[in-house]
C-alpha cells in the first residue's frame, strides 16, 4: 500500500493521468482530509478523483486521533495534513508518496518511512513499459514539472 499526497494527485489530475498510480505495487491510499482538499470543485480534479475512488484509490482516517494532535504539537514544522500523511502510513506500514522535499525528508528522518516523489514513480512505470517517451513528452508539454532522470532512465 502507498499513502498519496495531495501533490501528487492534484498533478496527475490535472494532466488526466491519475490512472497511471494505479500500475504502482499494492493498492493507492489517500486521508480523508487530502480527499477534501483534493476534491475542491475544480472539474478535473473532481472528474478524476471520483474516478479514482470508485475503483482504485482508497480514502482511511487515521486511527489515533490523539496521537495526530500531538504529532501537531511535537512538530511545528508539519502542517496537519504533513501529519495525517506520515501517521497514516506509519499506522499502514506504507510508503509515502509525495513531492514535498521538506515532508520527505521530516518522514525519513524522524519517522524512518519510505518515500517516493512522482519521478520515481514515472521511472518505475516507464521500466515496466507502462509510460513511455512519447507519453513523458506529453506529460511535460501539458505541465507535468519533472526532473531531467526520467528521461534517461529506462
Amino acid at each position: 500500500m502507498i499513502v498519496v499526497d495531495t501533490c501528487i494527485i492534484s498533478s496527475l489530475a490535472k494532466v488526466g493521468r491519475l490512472g497511471l498510480l494505479r500500475h504502482l505495487d499494492g493498492p493507492c491510499t489517500l486521508p480523508g482530509v487530502v480527499r477534501e482538499i483534493t476534491n475542491s470543485g475544480i472539474p478535473v480534479l473532481t472528474k478524476g478523483l471520483s474516478e479514482a475512488l470508485a475503483g482504485w484509490l482508497e480514502v482511511r482516517t487515521v486511527k489515533d486521533q490523539e496521537e495526530l494532535s500531538s504529532m501537531q504539537d511535537r512538530y511545528p514544522v508539519l502542517g496537519h495534513v504533513d501529519c495525517e500523511l506520515i501517521l497514516l502510513a506509519k499506522e499502514l506500514g506504507s510508503a509515502l508518496l509525495t513531492d514535498d522535499t521538506r515532508l520527505i525528508e521530516e518522514a525519513e528522518a524522524s519517522f524512518g518511512l519510505e518515500t517516493f516523489d512522482l519521478c520515481d514513480v514515472l521511472v518505475v512505470l516507464r521500466k515496466r513499459t507502462r509510460i513511455d517517451e512519447k507519453e513523458l513528452d506529453g506529460l511535460i508539454s501539458m505541465g507535468l514539472r519533472l526532473r531531467s532522470e526520467i528521461k534517461r532512465s529506462h
